[in-house]
């Protein structure tokens, strides 16, 4: 038997194909399934504002802030980390924003919101 009488065969049982832009109701930890678009267009869900700490405690802030997040069943969070206007090297916690959303094996898509909700100082996380 071909993959195409498989196929056949599956859909002439009424199977139905799992809709991943269709919206499933919240509660019980069950995250709502959008597709890019509405989550690029979501709005934050929180926000963690890195201003005024060290390296090492931005990243441990950070892992924290992710990891209580994703218990909360969140999509979709903010991450403040500056421009580094007051810095001679730039903005030193961008990196480390870099890295932790590299290691963490639940951040998925980033992007720079608009100027209007923080601009290049900031970046929104959508939370696999």
């Amino acid at each position: 038997m071909n993959f195409g009488d498989v196929l056949e065969t599956w859909e002439k049982k009424n199977a139905k194909y799992p809709d991943k832009d269709r919206e499933r109701s919240p509660g019980s930890g069950q995250k709502r399934f959008t597709g890019i678009k509405q989550l690029k267009k979501m709005h934050v869900q929180d926000v963690l504002d890195l201003h005024g700490l060290t390296s090492a405690e931005a990243e441990k802030a950070l892992w924290k802030f992710l990891s209580d997040c994703k218990d909360k069943g969140m999509t979709k969070v903010q991450i403040i980390h500056g421009k580094g206007l007051h810095s001679p090297e730039g903005s030193v916690l961008s990196g480390v924003v870099d890295k932790v959303l590299k290691e963490c094996p639940f951040a998925g898509i980033t992007g720079i919101p608009d100027n209007k909700n923080g601009g290049s100082g900031s970046r929104w996380v959508i939370l696999k």
